[in-house]
C-alpha cells in the first residue's frame, strides 16, 4: 500500500475530484477537501485517497462533525425519539422494561467520490465497541448475531429519524456480523464486515445511498452488542468504511 504522491492521470483527475467536492457534513455544513503533510488527499472530516495494487481506495472515516449515524428504540409498544448525539450505537432486543428493541442507522455521503461507472472490488465496514457501554453495562451478550442491511426507502437525516419514521431496509445482499464471543468479547468486539455488494449498489446509484441499517438478526430477548458511533471521543473508535474500487 503506497500513499498517493506522484498521481497518474487518472489518480490525479480522481484526486482533484476529491479536492473538488464538498464533503457532507452534519446539518448541511460543508468542509473544503486539504492536503496534507503526505500529499494523501483527505479532508478535514478524514477522507482519504489511496492507490493500492493498481486500485484505488477511499477511507471514509467521519468524525462529530460529519458523522450520519443514529440509533432509534421501541419501549414496549412505544417508539422512542431521537438518540442522535450520543456516543454509542446500541443494537439489542431486550426483556426489560415491557421489551426494548433497538436499531442502528449509519450513512456515509462521501461515497459520492467514487465515480458511478467504479467497479467496487471491495467494501469494508469497520465497527469498534463503544468504549462505555451506556446503555448496556451489561455487554455484549446472547444471540447478538446483526443484520446489516441496505436501507432503500428515503434519504433520512440523523437529527429526524425515530422508530416511528425509520427507513425501510431490504434483506438482499445483507451482511449477517457473527455473534460475539461471551468468553472474550463481551466488551471488545471489533467486526469487519464485508458490504461490496451494498456499496455497489450505492455508487452505481448514487441518489439512493441511503446507508445501512443494523438490527438483530432475530429480534428476541435477550441480546445486545454495542457499537461506537461517530460521536465517539477517541477517533480510532468511530465507524469506517474502506472502499477499494477500479474504473
Amino acid at each position: 500500500m503506497k500513499l498517493l504522491f506522484k498521481p497518474s492521470p487518472v489518480l490525479a483527475g480522481i484526486a482533484l475530484s476529491v479536492a473538488l467536492f464538498s464533503s457532507c457534513t452534519k446539518e448541511g455544513v460543508q468542509n473544503t477537501p486539504v492536503i496534507n503533510s503526505t500529499n494523501s488527499f483527505i479532508d478535514n472530516e478524514e477522507m482519504t485517497l489511496m492507490q493500492v495494487s493498481g486500485n484505488l481506495k477511499l477511507i471514509i472515516h467521519p468524525g462529530p462533525n460529519s458523522g450520519q449515524d443514529v440509533y432509534a428504540d421501541q419501549w414496549g409498544a412505544t417508539g422512542s425519539g431521537n438518540q442522535n448525539h450520543v456516543p454509542e450505537l446500541p443494537v439489542n432486543s431486550w426483556d426489560y422494561g415491557g421489551g426494548i428493541t433497538t436499531r442502528s442507522f449509519i450513512k456515509f455521503p462521501q461515497l459520492k467520490n467514487v465515480p458511478i461507472n467504479a467497479r467496487v472490488v471491495s467494501a469494508k465496514l469497520f465497527l469498534y465497541t463503544a468504549e462505555n457501554f451506556l446503555n448496556h453495562p451489561q455487554g455484549n451478550t446472547g444471540d447478538n448475531r446483526c443484520a446489516v442491511q441496505r436501507i432503500i426507502s428515503h434519504n433520512w437525516r440523523e437529527a429526524g429519524l425515530t422508530w416511528d419514521n425509520q427507513p425501510e431496509a431490504t434483506t438482499e445482499n445483507q451482511a449477517i456480523i457473527q455473534a460475539s464471543d461471551q468468553a472474550t468479547q463481551q466488551f471488545n468486539y471489533n467486526p469487519i464486515v464485508d458490504v461490496t455488494a451494498m456499496v455497489q449498489q450505492m455508487v452505481a446509484h448514487p441518489e439512493t445511498n441511503y446507508g445501512f441499517k443494523l438490527k438483530i438478526l432475530n429480534e428476541v430477548p435477550d441480546a445486545a452488542v454495542n457499537f461506537a458511533s461517530s460521536e465517539a471521543a477517541s477517533p480510532s473508535f468511530r465507524p469506517k468504511l474502506a472502499v477499494t474500487y477500479r474504473y
